[in-house]
C-alpha cells in the first residue's frame, strides 16, 4: 500500500514539474502575448528550482536541466533577443501585469504580496512583488542554462540528434545559431537590457557561462571604446550594493543582497582577465573602476574574514593594478591578502582543471580565435594543442617546456591513480570536494610547481595578448 502510495506521489510530482516547464516555455517563447502573471510565473520555477536542488548530485542537475531542450531554446531567445528599450520595457510590464481570477481556488494564495518596506501602498507592494517574481523566474531560467553548459568543452556542441525527435527536443546547443540564434553582438545587446534592471547583476552568470563556452561571445561583450557592458555597467552593480550597505550594514550577512551581486560580478571579472583586449578595457575605463574597487576594498577589509571575501579582495587588487598601470607591485599587495587562506595545492589542481577545459598550451600559438581543442597530451592528460605543431613547439620551448610540465603532471597522475585522477574532471567534483577527501598520496612540493608553472604561463600568454609595455610588469 505504502508502495502505491508513494509511486502515486511520484508521479504527481513528475507531473507538476512537467507542467511548470510547459508553462515557463510557452511564457519564454511568445513573452509579449502570454497571459500569465509574475506571481504564476515565480510559482512554476519554485516546482522547477526545487527539482533541481533536490537532484542528489551536480551531474544529476546537469541532466536534468538538459533533459528540457525547448525551455533552454526559448529561454536563450528570451534572453538574448535584441529590442529597443520602449518594447522591452512594455514586454516587462506585460509579465507584470495581473489578469487573474482572485476568485479561483488556490490564486489568491499566489498573489499574497510580501516587501521589506512597509511604507508601500498595496498597489505598489503588488508591483513591488511582481518585480520580485518575475527575476526570480529570469533567475531559475540562466540557472536551467548554466547547468545545461557545465562541464561542456568549449565549442562542443551537441550535434547528435535521433530522428524521432522534431528539432525542438533534439540536445541543445546543436550549433553555433542553436546556442546564440541573434547572434554574438545582438545576443549581448539582448542581455543588457536584462542587466540595467533590478537584479540585473545575475545576467552577468549567464554572460560568464556563455563566454567560456563560445568565445566569439566573449570577444563580442568587450566593446571598445567604452566597454559599457563588460566593465561599466558592472561595476554599477558593485556601486548598487555598496549604496545599499551604507544604509543598512546589516545587509553584508545576506547573500541574496551582499554576497552573490559581489561574487557573480567578480567571478565575470575573472574570466575577463584572460581576454586577450583586458588591458585595453582596463587603461580605458580605470578612472571609472578604480573608485569603485577602492570603496569595496574597504568595506570587504572591514568585515569579519571569509573565504569569498578574501578572494574578492585579491581580485579588487588585480584589477586595480591593471586600472591603474601598477603591476609591479601586484604580488606585494596581493600575497598578503592570499596567504591568509589560500592554499597552493588546491590553486595547482584549480589551474590544472581551467587549463583542461582547452586552449592551446603553446605560448606562441598564432591562433587567437579561441577555439577549444579535443586535442589532450597523452602523457599529463591535462594540457591541450591545437595541433602536432603547437605540441612540438611547446615541448621544447625555452621558458615553459612542456617537456618540464609534462613530467610533473605525469607524475602526480601515477601518484593519484586512474580511478582518482579520472574522477578529478568529472562534472560532480570540484577542486575543494577532491582535496576533502580522505588524503591521497602526492608530493605536494610537486603540485606546487606545477601551479607555478600554469600561472606564469597563463600570465605570459596575457602579458602577449594585450601587449603590455615591459615597464609595468618589472
Amino acid at each position: 500500500m505504502s508502495a502505491v502510495a508513494s509511486g502515486s506521489q511520484g508521479s504527481r510530482e513528475a507531473q507538476s514539474l512537467a507542467a511548470s516547464v510547459k508553462a515557463l516555455t510557452s511564457m519564454l517563447e511568445e513573452p509579449t502575448k502570454s497571459t500569465i502573471c509574475a506571481s504564476q510565473l515565480h510559482a512554476t520555477c519554485v516546482s522547477i528550482q526545487n527539482a533541481i536542488h533536490s537532484s542528489p548530485t551536480v551531474a544529476a542537475q546537469v541532466k536534468l536541466a538538459k533533459s528540457w531542450p525547448q525551455l533552454l531554446r526559448a529561454g536563450i531567445k528570451f534572453l538574448t533577443r535584441k529590442q529597443s528599450p520602449t518594447r522591452f520595457s512594455a514586454m516587462v510590464e506585460n509579465l507584470s501585469r495581473c489578469r487573474c481570477n482572485l476568485d479561483q481556488p488556490g490564486i489568491k494564495e499566489l498573489h499574497s504580496p510580501t516587501s521589506l518596506d512597509s511604507s508601500l501602498n498595496n498597489s505598489e507592494l503588488t508591483q513591488f512583488t511582481n518585480i520580485i517574481h518575475l527575476r526570480f523566474s529570469v533567475h531559475t531560467v540562466i540557472d536551467c542554462i548554466q547547468l545545461a553548459l557545465y562541464g561542456q568543452t568549449k565549442h562542443k556542441f551537441r550535434s547528435e540528434k535521433s530522428t524521432t525527435k522534431p528539432n525542438e527536443d533534439q540536445p541543445w546547443p546543436q550549433d553555433p545559431e542553436d546556442l546564440l540564434p541573434f547572434g554574438p553582438e545582438d545576443s549581448v545587446d539582448g542581455i543588457e537590457l536584462w542587466a540595467e534592471g533590478p537584479g540585473g547583476y545575475y545576467m552577468y552568470k549567464l554572460a560568464t557561462s556563455l563566454a567560456l563556452y563560445y568565445h566569439p561571445f566573449s570577444r563580442a561583450m568587450v566593446r571598445p571604446p567604452d566597454y559599457a557592458f563588460a566593465m561599466v555597467r558592472a561595476s554599477k552593480h558593485l556601486t548598487g550594493v555598496m549604496d545599499f550597505y551604507d544604509e543598512d550594514p546589516s545587509c553584508a550577512e545576506s547573500q541574496d543582497l551582499f554576497e552573490w551581486p559581489i561574487t557573480v560580478i567578480f567571478d565575470y571579472f575573472q574570466l575577463l582577465v584572460n581576454h586577450d583586449k583586458f588591458y585595453a578595457m582596463m587603461k580605458a575605463t580605470g578612472n571609472t573602476i578604480s573608485p569603485v574597487l577602492a570603496r569595496l576594498s574597504a568595506i570587504l577589509a572591514a568585515l569579519p574574514a571569509k573565504d569569498w571575501i578574501t578572494d574578492t579582495r585579491v581580485g579588487i587588487e588585480v584589477l586595480s593594478s591593471f586600472a591603474n598601470n601598477d603591476l609591479a607591485g601586484m604580488r606585494k599587495r596581493t600575497a598578503p591578502i592570499a596567504n591568509t587562506i589560500r592554499d597552493p595545492v588546491y590553486d595547482a589542481f584549480a589551474e590544472m582543471a581551467m587549463v583542461r577545459k582547452g586552449g592551446c598550451a603553446n605560448t606562441t600559438c598564432p591562433n587567437t580565435s579561441g577555439t577549444v581543442y579535443a586535442r589532450l597530451c597523452s602523457q599529463c592528460n591535462v594540457m591541450r594543442f591545437c595541433g602536432e605543431h603547437c605540441q612540438k613547439e611547446a615541448w621544447k620551448n625555452p621558458l615553459f617546456p612542456h617537456k618540464v610540465l609534462c613530467s610533473k603532471i605525469a607524475k602526480l597522475k601515477e601518484q593519484l591513480g586512474k580511478k582518482a585522477w579520472a574522477q578529478l574532471w568529472t562534472e560532480d567534483m570540484t577542486t575543494a570536494k577532491f582535496l576533502a577527501q580522505p588524503k591521497r598520496p602526492m608530493d605536494t612540493k610537486n603540485v606546487e610547481a606545477i601551479g607555478r608553472i600554469l600561472t606564469d604561463i597563463k600570465a605570459f600568454k596575457m602579458a602577449l595578448s594585450d601587449d603590455i609595455p615591459w615597464s609595468s610588469r618589472t
